[in-house]
């Protein structure tokens, strides 16, 4: 009996399946027919917008002085002083006396130099007297010489009468002869004294050229802010020894800042762009300049960020990294300084901040969401219910949306454009179209960083 169970339970296990398939078959639904239009593919578009003609660029950057001005020691001696501002990280106004050298070598050349002034001054005027002395000496020497020679054309004119003696005529002559040689002595003395005089002035303008250079060098003991900044490093204490040109401090001046920052070779495409002359009207040395470019310097403090105006103003060095094949640049903040109370209260060397570019462009620009590009840097338009490939040119792109540039004349403000997925498309393929998204608005600074791309680049 059981022998007989085993056998029957395949063939009953078939029969029941046979049985259960032919009922299904039975309960079927037979197909219908499908109404026209249904084999179009619906697809999700979005409006492109109104054009934009400026590209926001983002980069990253730090916060540097324009210069860091090391204050070396301009003359010899030890620091006797230092001032209580003379201590890193205080703000100096310029002129603030920071060190004070030895001065009591250079006070002692000041006052010796003085002395041979007053000594060169005395002589110039004892030699005003003694031109006067000489003038009158003149004059009595001309008186003289009238007299002698009087005297002897009267001798001459008795010695014709033999009333004097030859030897007395002789003696008049004589007399008349020293009296010229004591009038030509104090004429020749009268006449050296404009080149005493000379001399003396000369001596007197060199004693003041020195007197100039030791109260100079006694002034440089002191030594004072060059400029209004902010100490960074104090370099010497009192009791050391500095020697000429040996650094004493370094500071920094803070009136403006700058953040140096890296261009790509696509964000300069888009800069050089702004340039509005023509070639012929660009002088040369504007050819290694870059284009003054609008700027904000944001600081992000957790959720909050913190604005300064600035503007792209110059090339760091004027070539390109090899590294990183990037331009560096520096954007001058004019105002770093900010109101009390709203935040950081000014822009400090080493601080990370972003730099936001507002580049003007010539050509119309399109922001579109990040779904309707498809690769290779294609969009698919829907005009008269049927798909259009477009190639764009990819300026930006994020995970939001991409900034693209087009054709005119493929690309217009109104057109849909598709942003669903799309797993087969072809150009003229039939669609339907769901609702419209809308387009994601313009990227403002303080958004999330677009990424740009090169121009023509895949």
């Amino acid at each position: 009996m059981q022998r007989v169970r085993a056998a029957l339970l395949p063939g009953g296990i078939l029969l029941a399946g046979v049985c259960v398939f032919s009922v299904l078959w039975l309960l079927r639904e037979a197909p219908g027919r499908r109404q026209q239009g249904s084999d179009r593919v619906l697809v999700q578009t979005a409006t492109v917008p109104q054009p934009v003609f400026q590209i926001p660029i983002r980069l990253h950057g730090v916060v540097m002085p324009p210069e860091e001005i090391q204050v070396g020691a301009e003359v010899a001696g030890r620091i006797v002083e230092k001032t209580p501002e003379c201590r890193a990280g205080n703000y100096v106004e310029k002129g603030t006396l920071l060190l004070r050298i030895d001065p009591r070598k250079y006070r002692l050349q000041v006052e010796q130099l003085r002395f041979q002034l007053e000594q060169v001054a005395a002589e110039l005027s004892q030699l005003d007297v003694e031109e006067k002395n000489q003038q009158a000496l003149v004059t009595i020497a001309q008186e003289e010489l009238k007299l002698a020679r009087r005297e002897l054309e009267r001798l001459d004119a008795l010695v014709k009468k033999n009333v004097v003696t030859e030897g007395q005529r002789d003696e008049a002559a004589r007399a008349v002869v020293q009296a010229e040689n004591r009038l030509q002595g104090v004429v020749n003395t009268l006449e050296l004294i404009p080149v005493r005089r000379k001399r003396l002035r000369a001596q007197q303008k060199l004693l003041q050229a020195q007197l100039q250079g030791a109260e100079t060098d006694l002034a440089r003991t002191e030594v004072r802010a060059p400029v209004s900044g902010l100490i960074i490093a104090e370099l010497v204490q009192v009791g050391d020894v500095a020697q000429v040109s040996a650094p004493l401090l370094r500071m920094i001046d803070n009136s403006t800042m700058e953040v140096r920052c890296h261009l790509e070779m696509q964000h300069l495409y888009w800069i050089w762009g702004t340039l509005k002359e023509q070639p012929g009207q660009v002088p040369p040395d504007r050819y290694y300049e870059v284009p003054p470019t609008p700027a904000v310097v944001e600081l992000a403090i957790g959720p909050r960020r913190y604005r300064w105006e600035g503007v792209l103003s110059r090339y760091e060095a004027g070539q390109i990294d090899s590294r990183t094949r990037t331009v560096p640049c520096r954007v001058r903040v004019p105002r770093p300084r900010r109101r009390l109370g709203e935040g950081p209260p000014a822009l400090m060397r080493g601080m990370f901040v972003t730099v936001v570019l507002q580049v003007d462009t010539k050509v119309p620009l399109y922001r579109l969401p990040a779904a309707a590009l498809n690769p290779p840097d294609t969009l698919w338009v829907v005009q008269e219910n049927k798909l259009h490939e477009v190639r764009v040119e990819v300026v930006q792109a994020d995970r939001q949306s991409v900034l693209v540039r087009a054709a005119p004349e493929q690309l217009q403000p109104g057109l849909p454009v598709v942003v669903s997925p799309l797993p087969v498309a072809y150009e003229g393929m039939e669609v339907e179209q769901l609702r419209s998204r809308p387009s994601p608005p313009e990227a403002a600074p303080g958004e999330a960083p677009p990424r740009a791309k090169a121009p023509g680049a895949e």
